[in-house]
C-alpha cells in the first residue's frame, strides 16, 4: 500500500518538470520538519509547512479563476480545474484521506485542502471581506493567463 501511494505521488510530481513557478497542489510532510525539503509560509507569515519540491499537481491543471466575488462578511474566487486535474485530485484525496493538501500560489500558502472541499470542478478560496488576501491571489493567479 505505502508503495502505491508513494509512486502515486512521485508520478504526479513529475507531469510537468518544465514548470518552474510553484503554484499548486502539494501534499503536506510536516509543519515541523526539521530536514525539510522545501517551505513555504501563509499569507499572514505566521505557519510553515514543510512539502515536497515539485507539486503533486502543478498549475497546468488550473483552467480558469472566477472574478472576485462577495456573499455576507467573506470574499470568495472559485479556481477551476480541468476534468483531468479534478479526477487526479479526487483520486489522492481518496487514496491518501489523512494527508494535507496544500494550495500554493508564488510562494505563499492560500489554502489547506480538505476532503469535504474537493466536490465539484473548481476550489474555492475565500477570505473576510475586508481581507486583501483574496485580492493578491486572484491578481497572480490572473497573470499567470487563467
Amino acid at each position: 500500500m505505502i508503495r502505491v501511494i508513494l509512486f502515486i505521488i512521485v508520478s504526479f510530481s513529475f507531469q510537468n518538470p518544465q514548470e518552474q513557478s510553484s503554484t499548486g497542489f502539494y501534499v503536506m510532510i510536516s509543519e515541523k520538519e526539521k530536514n525539510c525539503p522545501q517551505k513555504f509560509m501563509t499569507m499572514d507569515n505566521k505557519q510553515a509547512y514543510c512539502v515536497p519540491r515539485k507539486p503533486i499537481l502543478d498549475r497546468s491543471v488550473f483552467v480558469s479563476v472566477s472574478e472576485i466575488r462577495q456573499l455576507e462578511k467573506r470574499k470568495y474566487i472559485d479556481l477551476y480545474l480541468s476534468t483531468k486535474g479534478m479526477e487526479s485530485l479526487k483520486n489522492l484525496v481518496t487514496n491518501l484521506p489523512n494527508a494535507s493538501f496544500i494550495l500554493v500560489v508564488e510562494d505563499k500558502v492560500v489554502g489547506v485542502l480538505k476532503n469535504k472541499d474537493v466536490v465539484g470542478r473548481f476550489i474555492r478560496i475565500d477570505s473576510d471581506i475586508l481581507s486583501k488576501d483574496i485580492d493578491w491571489v486572484h491578481d497572480h493567479l490572473k497573470k499567470s493567463n487563467l
